[in-house]
């Protein structure tokens, strides 16, 4: 299980793709994707993964995921909406990443 946060979701079309028919399912062009370190690298990967059950704070990983990977977590808006492949990352523990700038 990993943090519920951790798991997003990202479009597999192109967006550069202007033909996209539009009668295709659309829950068939969405992946559901987490973010790792690969051998405690400084950038992030993208890793496509299947999912069940779940609760208020954690989510079954079934497919994508092997042990011991690290996987990202944070805020919700960071790990939905800002991270991408291959950006570079620090990595924190949870007082320092939400600690007030001063």
């Amino acid at each position: 299980a990993v943090p519920i946060q951790a798991v997003t979701t990202r479009d597999k079309t192109d967006k550069n793709d202007k033909k996209k028919d539009e009668n295709t399912d659309k829950n068939k062009d969405i992946s559901e994707v987490v973010f790792v370190i690969p051998n405690d690298a400084d950038t992030v990967q993208i890793l496509e993964v299947k999912t069940d059950i779940q609760d208020d704070t954690y989510i079954i990983v079934t497919e994508g995921l092997t042990k011991g990977q690290q996987v990202v977590t944070g805020p919700y808006d960071m790990i939905s909406r800002k991270l991408k492949e291959g950006m570079k990352i620090k990595i924190v523990d949870e007082k320092e990443l939400y600690k007030a700038d001063k």
